[in-house]
């Protein structure tokens, strides 16, 4: 199997009951492109179980997560983040400190997308990261949908989601911006390449 697509559509239906199902020797030797959709309980955690770790996942080098809140802690075990090359968010729901814990677990990655959801949480936490401390050497691709601007009065500005840049540095790549990026709206999600709104 090439790819494995986890959506589950009740609450009833969770990971831990789909782990259950498997043998305990479960191995998916061939698996390199996981998506799994966030939307079935008000968590939005990535929830695997512990049968999907480095061990029955060898080869995983695609990652799509819809829905996620950005909780990393969770039942996927000893998960093999280090060997993703390419992740999208799509409707991201967490906060601008979960991005970059994420791309921290993932230093092979060459393509990122990112898409923020009307829920976006503003807090930050980015206290925690020094500037330009996160290096994606391999990072070739960067995609920021920015579907929010605010300015509606009941969603929050989406333009945070940028400072995620000035923590990330991408030393072999040229068309990354090297410094400041003005923030930019792009109603309904449209994805744009980062390079374009540099300053």
């Amino acid at each position: 199997m090439g790819s494995l697509r986890f959506h589950p559509r009740v609450w009833s239906f969770s990971a831990s009951d789909f782990h259950q199902q498997l043998h305990p020797s479960s191995h998916f030797a061939a698996l390199r492109h996981l998506e799994y959709h966030c939307d079935f309980d008000d968590e939005r955690v990535f929830r695997l179980g512990p049968r999907f770790s480095s061990s029955s996942l060898p080869a995983p080098t695609s990652l799509r997560l819809v829905d996620w809140i950005g909780d990393m802690d969770t039942e996927t075990g000893n998960f093999p983040w280090a060997q993703l090359t390419q992740i999208s968010l799509e409707e991201f729901k967490g906060c601008q400190s979960d991005i970059l814990d994420l791309l921290k677990a993932c230093p092979s990655i060459t393509h990122f997308a990112l898409s923020s959801d009307r829920a976006f949480i503003t807090t930050s936490g980015l206290e925690e990261f020094q500037l330009n401390s996160i290096v994606l050497s391999g990072l070739v691709h960067l995609e920021i949908g920015l579907g929010w601007d605010g300015m509606d009065g009941a969603t929050p500005d989406h333009a945070f989601l940028l400072d995620i840049l000035r923590y990330i540095r991408t030393p072999n790549s040229q068309d990354y911006p090297s410094a400041s990026v003005t923030p930019c709206y792009f109603p309904n999600s449209c994805p744009v390449s980062m390079e374009t709104c540099s300053t």
